[in-house]
């Protein structure tokens, strides 16, 4: 869970013998704020240790969160020309805290922004239904499944261990190289700044 491009809250749940899990969280609205989430959903199931069935899928949402007179107001989509107005508002706040701290990220490591499509963790939720730029449904399902196992390992469980000691961090962004030859994801933990990175296998 995101507020303005910033880590708000973060969670990861696994058990055993269930067909559902449920998961609520309450977070304080400090300020005016653009909230994004994204949710990892994977099952499996285990026929025989040498069998194993796996699905996964993610969702996203957002919600736009304001006080006006005091009173504290919400919307997924504007209904008015103020709520539009608060909408790009917002959005452009959020844009102008991701786009620095990338920046930052992309310079730290020596990377030229311009060589990548660049969007942000939360964005990736949409490759369920669509492919990558220059790549078919198929592969992308298979970078995507992919991906999430070292954003779950090397992101979500740190970032769930260290969160209650303060941890602050911004939304991962996420480069695919123009040559679909390798993705790259960069993001922060207490100003710190790290990179992972995946080779696209060239398809035959």
């Amino acid at each position: 869970m995101f507020a303005n491009g910033e880590l708000r809250g973060v969670h990861s749940s696994w058990k055993q013998h269930v067909r559902t899990l449920s998961y609520g969280l309450s977070l304080p609205a400090r300020e005016d704020a653009f909230w994004q989430s994204i949710s990892l959903h994977h099952a499996e199931i285990h026929e025989s240790p040498d069998s194993i069935t796996g699905i996964q899928q993610s969702t996203a949402d957002k919600l736009y969160v304001y006080t006006d007179a005091s009173k504290e107001h919400s919307f997924h989509a504007p209904n008015s020309k103020g709520e539009k107005e608060i909408q790009t508002k917002l959005q452009h706040l959020t844009s102008q805290r991701l786009e620095s701290n990338w920046s930052e990220l992309a310079r730290h490591f020596g990377l030229q922004l311009h060589d990548y499509i660049v969007f942000g963790l939360t964005d990736l939720q949409k490759y369920e239904t669509s492919a990558l730029p220059g790549m078919g449904q198929k592969q992308t399902h298979e970078i995507v499944g992919k991906l999430w196992e070292g954003i779950y390992k090397n992101y979500l469980l740190p970032a769930v261990k260290y969160k209650q000691n303060g941890l602050t961090s911004h939304m991962p962004c996420i480069l695919l190289d123009t040559k679909n030859s390798e993705i790259i994801v960069l993001f922060d933990f207490n100003g710190k700044p790290y990179k992972l990175i995946q080779q696209i296998p060239p398809q035959n």
